[in-house]
Parts: structure tokens; sequence; C-alpha cells
């Protein structure tokens, strides 16, 4: 004797297709306030369904590029507050997740000798500038230097600043190649003399 709220089910129409619909049903009483059959409305909701299935999809996949990524990829609020903070984040920085959501980054990698570099890019992308590829040092959390290419870019979304992207990318081991590869060089042209 209680009506049923909205809810959904799948359907195969007759011509084969598969749809989604929503329905209510309610019962139908006399005068009397004896049952006498049900009313109900049937909406074609697939389009609805289709779209909501596709943004989860999308949802699911730019997961998985954020967290599979093998560089650092940052996402933080307007106030420059860090929201995502990937497994790559977590292996060029040693910073986990939980310990980092929340924090300003430039306090957290950027000490005194680069707070002024790392402010500077900060103000760029907070006044909608993209910042391109440039090599730079940030800390990792025991204090050790990292080398890194930092990029970052304005989240607009609706013509609103929501936020910021950073991505870096870890070099020390490459700049640490180019530095032997110059002292053995130079070692070279020493014995060639």
């Amino acid at each position: 004797g209680r009506s049923l709220a909205l809810f959904d089910y799948e359907i195969d129409k007759k011509d084969g297709q598969h749809r989604y619909v929503e329905l209510s049903v309610s019962l139908r009483r006399d005068d009397k306030g004896h049952p006498i059959g049900f009313y109900g409305i049937i909406r074609d909701v697939t389009e609805r369904k289709q779209a909501e299935k596709e943004i989860e999809r999308r949802q699911r996949y730019l997961e998985s590029v954020l967290h599979n990524a093998p560089d650092a990829i940052v996402t933080l609020d307007a106030s420059h507050r860090i929201r995502e903070w990937n497994p790559g984040a977590e292996q060029i920085f040693s910073y986990t997740r939980d310990e980092v959501v929340g924090k300003d980054l430039d306090d957290l990698i950027a000490p005194i000798n680069v707070q002024d570099e790392a402010r500077s890019i900060t103000q760029k992308v907070l006044s909608g500038e993209t910042v391109l590829p440039r090599e730079t040092v940030r800390y990792r959390k025991d204090g050790t230097e990292v080398n890194v290419i930092i990029s970052a870019s304005p989240i607009i979304i609706d013509g609103k600043l929501q936020g910021i992207v950073a991505m870096y990318t870890g070099i020390t081991e490459r700049k640490r190649a180019e530095e032997e590869r110059k002292i053995l060089e130079a070692q070279l042209q020493y014995a060639q003399r």
C-alpha cells in the first residue's frame, strides 16, 4: 500500500535496444480506500545514465594517469594548499600523501635558499600564467637536495581560478651523470696534453 519512490530499472525494448528507465509506482484506491490497481510514471533516462558512466570512466582514467605517472604531479587549491600528491611526488620528495595534504607546497619543499624563486613561480601561476618547464632545485623530506624540472599551470574552471597543477621531473641522476662526464672529459683533456 506504499508508493515506491523513483528507482532505476534496465529494460530491453521490443526492437532489442537496451534502455534505462526511472519509475515510480503508486497504489490506486477507490473512493472507499480499497486497492483497485496501480499507476506509475516511467521515464527514459538512458542518456543520463550513459553520461554518468562516461563521467565515471573519465574520472577513473584521470585517477589512473595521476597514480601511475612517474613524475610528481601535485594539485593545489587557490590558497596554494596541496590537494593531491601522487606516488611520483612521494618517490621524488619522500613525503606521503597524508603528510602533505592541506599544507603549503613552497613551505614544504622550497626552504629559504629557493623560497623567493618558488614564491615567484607561485605568484605567476596564481595570476593565471603557465610556467614553462625549467630546471631548479627543491628538497626532500630529509632535507637533501633534488634537482627537478618544474612546470605549472593554473586550473581555471568557468573563468575562475580553482587551483594549480604542478609537475616535477626528478633529474638528480641525470645531473650527476653530466657532472661525472664533465670531470672525465677534463681528465681526458689533461691526460692528452
